[in-house]
């Protein structure tokens, strides 16, 4: 049985001397939120990338349903792929409505305009994250967490089976990291799949169900949250002491001050 997104040895170079990472393996199901944490360098963006095609690996393979992704043309990888990059800033002054309504670009001919049924998909997306109301703004005058909001609903608009998201909480003040979060995990709970980079291991423990730790161009680690994020793999990672400590329901990774 074939599952939704999975990578098969996966490696990649830049100039087929010095492998960014290799033999890479994991797959994801609906439901599932994969974090992939590491420090700066690691290659979390590079893989990410090459997971919608935006980069070739050098080896190895990205299935989609099993098919090769590298098969498909970039409105049928969009269909089932949404992604949203590090930074998103937008230079035109589009509307809150006009910038979601570009997820529906994968599903029009190329000289067809949204009719009724895309504006609707794109208001209940706004809707669906509690913006319904920013509609008419230009996106140009929103906050940043507001923004990533906005991008959330185009993506949702765009109706994919997989989130692809590039560090989704690095630019954000630590009220939007958790609401960012805590979209993400009802995401999940609605079926879609997310695979997502982060520099916060708390995070991991926070919205994800399996957590893989990038070192020395490899996963140095992979499971669950609880298996993957201990103390030692974080020094490991980061070359910090942290604790790992349960606070009410969850666990979290505190990093300890170095001396």
């Amino acid at each position: 049985m074939s599952h939704l997104m999975e990578m098969v040895n996966g490696t990649f170079s830049y100039n087929s001397l010095d492998n960014i990472f290799e033999d890479i393996n994991f797959e994801v199901e609906k439901g599932d939120v994969f974090c992939i944490l590491g420090a700066n360098g690691a290659g979390k963006t590079t893989l990410i990338k090459c997971l919608n095609g935006l980069m070739k690996l050098s080896s190895g393979k990205v299935l989609l349903n099993g098919k090769n992704i590298y098969g498909l043309n970039h409105s049928q990888i969009a269909r089932n792929i949404g992604y949203i990059p590090q930074i998103h800033n937008s230079t035109f002054s589009f509307t809150v409505l006009d910038v979601v309504l570009m997820g529906r670009a994968p599903h029009l001919d190329i000289f067809s305009s949204p009719s009724k049924k895309d504006v609707k998909i794109a208001e209940n997306s706004l809707k669906a994250l509690n913006i319904y109301y920013m509609r008419d703004k230009p996106y140009t005058e929103i906050s940043g967490g507001e923004q990533q909001l906005v991008f959330i609903a185009r993506i949702l608009t765009q109706e994919p089976d997989i989130l692809l998201l590039d560090e989704p909480t690095s630019h954000l003040d630590f009220g939007n990291q958790i609401r960012t979060l805590n979209i993400i995990e009802k995401l999940a709970k609605n079926g879609l799949c997310v695979v997502m980079s982060s520099h916060f291991p708390d995070h991991a423990f926070i919205s994800s169900n399996k957590v893989a730790i990038m070192k020395g161009k490899n996963f140095i680690d992979i499971g669950t949250p609880e298996e993957v994020i201990t103390e030692e793999n974080m020094e490991k990672a980061y070359g910090i002491r942290v604790k790992i400590a349960d606070i009410d329901y969850r666990r979290a990774c505190i990093p300890l001050k170095i001396k």
